[in-house]
C-alpha cells in the first residue's frame, strides 16, 4: 500500500509539473509580445504562402478560420489549413521557416501527408497552423 501511494504521488507531482510548465509557457507568450495583434494574421499568411511559393511549394488551399477565444484569458487562436504539393526537401525547408517565423505564436497542430504511390517524389499536405492572438480570451 505504501509502495501503491507513494507511485500515485509520483504520477500526481509529474502532472502537476507539466501543467505548470504549459500555463508558464502561455504565461511567457502573453507577457512577452510574442502573440500576432489580429492586424498582423494576414500578414503572417501571406508571408507563410510567400514563401512556401518560393520553395517551389503549390498550395491547393488557403483556408483561415475566424479568430476565436481560447480558454485562456487573453488569447484567441486561428487555426490556418493549408492543402499542397511539395517535394520532401521543400516541405522540409518550409517546415523549418515556420518553426523560425519571428511572427509571434504559431505552432503546427495537425500534419497529415497520405501515402500516394504513383509520385514517390511529390508528397500532398495537409496542414494546421495555429497562430495565437492577443485578445479576449477565455471561452466558456
Amino acid at each position: 500500500n505504501i509502495r501503491q501511494a507513494a507511485g500515485n504521488y509520483k504520477q500526481l507531482k509529474e502532472k502537476l509539473e507539466s501543467q505548470y510548465t504549459i500555463l508558464t509557457l502561455w504565461e511567457d507568450l502573453y507577457s512577452s509580445d510574442l502573440l500576432l495583434q489580429q492586424t498582423q494574421v494576414p500578414e503572417v499568411i501571406a508571408n507563410l504562402t510567400q514563401k512556401g511559393r518560393s520553395l517551389g511549394i503549390q498550395f491547393t488551399e488557403i483556408s483561415p478560420s475566424e479568430i476565436q477565444p481560447t480558454k485562456q484569458a487573453g488569447i484567441q487562436k486561428s487555426t490556418l489549413q493549408l492543402s499542397l504539393n511539395s517535394g520532401y526537401r521543400d516541405l522540409g525547408t518550409f517546415l523549418e521557416y515556420i518553426e523560425e517565423m519571428p511572427f509571434g505564436a504559431m505552432f503546427i497542430s495537425n500534419m497529415s501527408i497520405p501515402l500516394i504511390q504513383e509520385t514517390v517524389s511529390e508528397l500532398s499536405v495537409q496542414l494546421s497552423i495555429d497562430l495565437y492572438v492577443k485578445g479576449e480570451g477565455n471561452e466558456t
